[in-house]
């Protein structure tokens, strides 16, 4: 429950005395339960005045929260309202509030909150999917844990890969409790961006099977991020009214080589109205490059071209990526 002992207590200061609420407590705190439960808790509404406290509206912040409300208090009386939280969606940290809509003109409204922790029956650790970044050649691995938080035990089946670039193991980490999923990409994975699945079944009659996302990228000994550069739409009125937004539409991207330096001799645009920038100048391993509008020569319309870099890389001697946009009046 909550710490809060203050009692909060609103008084007219001019005129007669009407309705006026009070609250011993505005907040309680229901600490962990399993997901699923429904999470109740009572709230005492005292009215302080000399008329009826009405209660005219109650909204809710959250899904599956609902009330018991008597909609008018006596003068002098107290009731309480029990506000109920279904937990079947939730999970994690949570805080809902109950906002009372009332005719005590010095108080309109008053808010009754809820906060806890739902703990999932099942839960994945850190999430359920997988990312793994590597280099052409090199083979990589990640893992997750799979938790059960109930009492009674889980137990794996099997695994089913939807999709040829990773492979993937468990192992018992904790008999009927804790798992341990690892995902591997080859070194033989041929260079792109892959999203595929791993769908692992258990014993479990609620969840028989539980889908995780396999994100991998294999990225060639010169790795550019991101690989395209999208101005969006572009208003050449809210330039005009101010031009120091203009370097904020700039857009950047970042080349990686693998290992060792390469040299940068020269970069540029086949759409005339950008500009393109790079630094350091001198050899690295790793440059950022800048893409600008040049607001004197904007053109109206879609705009689709090619950021040219040209380096002393034998094998990437000439990279090229792509550029587009829309330029509106």
């Amino acid at each position: 429950m909550a710490v809060r002992v203050f009692c909060l207590v609103l008084l007219a200061v001019t005129g007669p005395v009407m309705a006026q609420v009070a609250l011993p407590l505005d907040e309680a705190h229901f600490g962990r339960v399993s997901q699923g439960e429904t999470v109740s808790r009572k709230f005492q509404v005292h009215n302080s005045g000399s008329d009826k406290l009405t209660i005219t509206g109650l909204e809710f912040s959250m899904p599956g929260m609902s009330a018991r409300v008597k909609q008018e208090i006596d003068a002098g009386s107290s009731v309480e309202i029990e506000i109920n939280w279904d937990t079947s969606r939730l999970r994690g940290e949570i805080r809902g509030q109950a906002v009372l809509t009332l005719n005590d003109p010095q108080a309109p409204n008053i808010v009754l909150t809820l906060q806890g922790t739902v703990v999932p029956a099942i839960e994945i650790l850190p999430r359920p999917a997988v990312y793994i970044s590597q280099f052409a050649g090199e083979e990589n691995t990640a893992s997750l844990r799979i938790r059960n938080n109930q009492q009674s035990h889980l137990g794996l089946l099997r695994l089913e890969r939807m999709g040829e670039h990773f492979q993937a193991a468990y192992k018992v980490l904790e008999e009927g409790k804790l798992f341990e999923i690892t995902v591997t990409v080859p070194a033989d994975t041929p260079i792109g961006r892959y999203r595929e699945s791993l769908f692992v079944y258990t014993d479990d009659p609620r969840l028989e099977r539980i889908h995780l996302e396999i994100n991998a990228l294999v990225k060639a000994d010169v790795f550019i991020n991101p690989g395209v550069v999208d101005f969006g739409r572009v208003s050449r009125a809210r330039i005009r009214s101010n031009p120091e937004a203009l370097p904020f539409l700039t857009q950047s991207f970042v080349i990686n080589r693998r290992e060792g330096e390469m040299s940068i001799s020269a970069v540029s645009a086949d759409i005339p109205f950008l500009w393109v920038k790079h630094e350091p100048e001198q050899p690295s391993a790793a440059f950022r490059v800048d893409v600008g509008l040049s607001a004197e020569a904007l053109v109206n319309g879609p705009f689709e071209g090619q950021v040219l870099i040209h380096t002393d890389d034998e094998d990437f001697s000439e990279l090229k990526i792509p550029v587009k946009g829309w330029i509106s009046d």
